[in-house]
């Protein structure tokens, strides 16, 4: 029997580098990166450069993409020539929560990731792809994240945090 063919996008990322330990033996496993020096295994890396998009994909079919990279940036990726039977793309629950936002910079998030969900979508629908957008708050990953472990670190240092606000 055949191994289906998966696809991971965004193995660097946050979620990228947990789901990559991972048991996915059951798949042969196709990784896109935009720096082939950090390839091992060569067949399994597809050299392709999301932001720029410049070369077409030298494997397109594959069963089972998972895109774990920036969403918005997907379209570079589906643009390409990708064929694929299935596609689960991580988003972030941001859409959710910081839809009424004053901040023009958390507004912008927003805006994009929820267009790049509805665009999604509709190009899963157009190549009959069935498609899943997972939603989780990606920032709580103590000593990877951004906020929780500056936080965690201020207060084993100086035994107290400051609460601005009312």
């Amino acid at each position: 029997m055949m191994k289906k063919t998966l696809l991971l996008v965004g193995v660097g990322s946050l979620i990228g580098q947990r789901f990559i330990s991972l048991d996915l033996s059951a798949y042969e496993i196709y990784y896109v990166t935009r720096d082939s020096s950090k390839c091992v295994g060569a067949d399994c890396w597809i050299k392709f450069d999301l932001d720029s998009g410049e070369a077409k994909l030298s494997k397109n079919n594959f069963d089972v993409c998972i895109y774990m990279a920036d969403l918005p940036k997907i379209f570079t990726l589906l643009n390409s020539g990708l064929q694929v039977e299935r596609l689960v793309a991580f988003s972030t629950s941001s859409v959710l929560t910081k839809v009424n936002s004053s901040h023009q910079r958390d507004a912008d998030l927003v805006n994009s990731f929820e267009k790049a969900q509805v665009g999604l979508e509709k190009w899963c629908k157009e190549q009959s792809t069935s498609c899943v957008i997972l939603q989780p708050t990606m920032i709580y990953d103590v000593g990877l994240d951004r906020n929780v472990t500056v936080m965690k670190n201020f207060i084993q240092k100086f035994h107290f945090f400051p609460l601005i606000g009312p």
